[in-house]
């Protein structure tokens, strides 16, 4: 069964991931882990997201747009990397939470994929960077002026 482990992130964590001071370090323990899950064919995909403030939340409501800058829920932590588990069972994947670098400094949340769902992997891909990416276009981050037109 497909799990998704949400790791949430404080802002402090953000500002060590991104600083090029303390980006190394940061990363040493990211790196492992996920070639761990890779190398038993637990991994089925991850990704880790820019900065909560690179965000855009977007709603409908009575036929307007309304656009913000920012991310939708306004917490301490925030969405920081999403990883895609394939895993016997939930307790496999708690399992797999307690070893996430994330549980020391940040939150992890396990949530089942719908029964039947899956999603496509990256079989065979070393990990040898992590965190980061987002939602670009042409190569910006794209703000919510841009995305009322």
């Amino acid at each position: 069964m497909q799990y998704s482990l949400l790791i949430y992130q404080s802002p402090e964590n953000f500002l060590r991931r991104d600083d090029p001071a303390q980006r190394t370090a940061f990363r040493e323990s990211w790196i492992p882990y996920l070639n761990e899950l890779r190398a038993t064919d637990v991994l089925v995909n991850s990704i880790g997201l820019q900065q909560p403030d690179s965000a855009v939340t977007l709603r409908l409501r009575n036929g307007q747009r309304l656009v913000e800058d920012g991310p939708y829920a306004d917490t301490k932590e925030q969405l920081a990397c999403i990883i895609t588990i394939d895993v016997p069972d939930i307790a496999d994947a708690v399992a797999w939470m307690w070893r996430c670098p994330a549980i020391r400094t940040g939150v992890v949340e396990l949530r089942p994929h719908p029964p039947g769902r899956r999603v496509a992997g990256q079989e065979g891909v070393e990990v040898t960077a992590c965190c980061g990416g987002g939602m670009t276009a042409g190569g910006k981050v794209r703000r919510s002026a841009e995305l009322m037109q």
